[in-house]
């Protein structure tokens, strides 16, 4: 990972001094530190002009969202109950429409390299389940500020299935 963004990082300086050098031969001299703004402030555009394509639905979460209506306009007595059965089902939900997002059709894990990636740059060893568990803890904090939000408890449930997952192939 470290490696990847060195080269990225030479690449850009690359480019850089190409820009300085492509000026200097066309009479046009100009600051490199003014070429390299110019090439961050294009990247910067490009990155955030980039909008990545919707997650495309399976049956499973079709089926989901025709089970779960929106209940914002609803009334406090018109909404459907919340129960632990339809956050764990809207959490597999979840699970089943990342997979697709991500082309992986046994799921979508990413922990292996995120928690590779965090050793990476800090030094600091974590497990897979521990990475799991760690999410587990955001989404806690993140349950207990602001506003009900029933997403925070479907996340969780995710992220816990996610943690066990992840506990039994690593201590069994």
């Amino acid at each position: 990972m470290i490696e990847a963004l060195k080269v990225v990082g030479y690449a850009a300086l690359s480019l850089a001094a190409s820009f300085a050098f492509a000026a200097a031969v066309e009479g046009k001299p100009k600051a490199a530190a003014d070429l390299e703004k110019e090439v961050l402030r294009r990247k910067r555009r490009e990155r955030h002009s980039f909008k990545p394509p919707p997650p495309k639905p399976t049956k499973d979460s079709a089926m989901i969202e025709q089970q779960r209506p929106d209940v914002g306009s609803l009334s406090k007595s018109d909404k459907p109950a919340i129960t632990a059965p339809s956050i764990v089902s809207a959490a597999l939900g979840h699970m089943q429409d990342r997979a697709a997002t991500y082309d992986a059709p046994s799921g979508e894990r990413s922990m292996g390299k995120v928690v590779g990636a965090f050793r990476e740059l800090t030094g600091i060893e974590m497990t897979e389940e521990q990475g799991h568990l760690f999410m587990c803890c955001l989404k806690i904090a993140r349950a207990t500020q602001g506003d009900f939000r029933l997403d925070n408890y479907e996340d969780l449930a995710a992220c816990a299935g996610l943690a066990g997952e992840a506990a039994a192939k690593e201590r069994t």
